[in-house]
């Protein structure tokens, strides 16, 4: 998705402006999740994504998409 109209439909949702956000990675791994990185919360054969929301907050994920 173009980032512009990413940009549009997040300040239309009223999540606020992804540059406050400072956006860095996309990553699907909890264990591996930095500060400012978006966590792809994806079900797997062994674990499913979104029991990890809590863990990737508390480690500073800006951003979880489940």
């Amino acid at each position: 998705m173009d980032s512009e109209i990413f940009k549009r439909y997040i300040s239309e949702k009223k999540l606020g402006d992804l540059e406050l956000l400072n956006l860095k990675n996309i990553k699907i791994d909890s264990r591996k999740i930095e500060s400012g990185d978006i966590f792809l919360a994806i079900k797997g054969e062994k674990n499913d994504g979104n029991e990890f929301a809590d863990d990737v907050f508390s480690k500073g994920a800006a951003l979880i998409i489940t």
